[in-house]
């Protein structure tokens, strides 16, 4: 779990940095500790309302998603997770 976090918090950094901010300024931006990327970085918990507040500073949305290719999806009529439901 805590590589995803890294991930996503790298990917915040990296379009902050492409907008001239940096992580001082995100962390500003976004309303939380200077220190907050660094933390979790190091592997401490994030809520997932401060990782929001720190993506949307940037113009990204934390989403969920499958590990399941989508055409794997698709062609199994799996694509919302509902395989057993009846099709009409």
């Amino acid at each position: 779990m805590q590589n995803i976090l890294i991930a996503l918090v790298d990917e915040i950094i990296t379009m902050g940095e492409r907008m001239g901010l940096d992580q001082k300024e995100i962390a500003t931006r976004a309303g939380v500790g200077e220190t907050t990327i660094s933390k979790i970085k190091a592997g401490r918990d994030v809520r997932v309302s401060t990782l929001n507040k720190l993506a949307q500073v940037v113009g990204l949305k934390p989403c969920l998603g499958t590990n399941k290719p989508m055409l794997s999806q698709i062609l199994s009529r799996d694509l919302m997770g509902q395989s057993d439901v009846p099709q009409h």
